[in-house]
């Protein structure tokens, strides 16, 4: 593989710490194409973490789901301890330009995307030893720590048994 086949495929990783690790909403978000039936995904992702940064749920009276910010910008006075926080998510690859867009589109205003440093996990969710930080895109939130509920974490596990299905018929409902 040439080094601009690997720079291209790099463009293409993006780190998912919220709904769109759950592979039905990622397939539904980038196939989207007017239908809005979720379907099994293929998008093989792989578990990872990012440090110093923190997710919380965003204070929203219908919707669950997560910001992800720095945690310097969310606890200032702790700056010197954000080497200690951790997201856990899913590196994936998304194929082309136009599943970007549409999940720049799902996001909407209130993200931003921006590069981050990715570490592969294993399964006992611990560093892969030997592995190289990689350099992936991530949503991060935009609007503040005012708008999280930054008292608690947000957990994909706790959402996919308490709220994935409410998601689901709010999401069809508001295309």
């Amino acid at each position: 593989m040439s080094e601009t086949d690997l720079s291209d495929q790099m463009k293409n990783l993006f780190f998912f710490y919220g709904t769109l690790m759950k592979p039905e909403v990622y397939q539904n978000v980038v196939t989207q194409g007017g239908k809005k039936k979720f379907k099994p995904s293929n998008m093989s992702p792989a578990r990872s973490f990012v440090v110093g940064y923190s997710r919380h749920p965003v204070l929203h009276p219908n919707f669950d789901y997560p910001g992800m910010m720095s945690c310097c910008e969310i606890y200032p006075k702790n700056s010197h301890q954000c080497h200690e926080y951790k997201v856990v998510g899913l590196l994936c690859h998304v194929p082309s330009q136009s599943y970007q867009r549409r999940l720049d589109i799902f996001e909407g205003e209130d993200y931003e995307v921006a590069t981050v440093n990715v570490e592969l996990m294993d399964e006992a969710d611990q560093k892969i030893f030997g592995t190289k930080t990689i350099l992936a895109k991530t949503y991060l939130w935009r609007k503040g720590a005012k708008f999280l509920d930054i008292d608690k974490p947000w957990a994909f596990e706790a959402w996919e048994l308490k709220s994935f299905e409410t998601f689901v018929k709010l999401y069809n409902a508001n295309p």
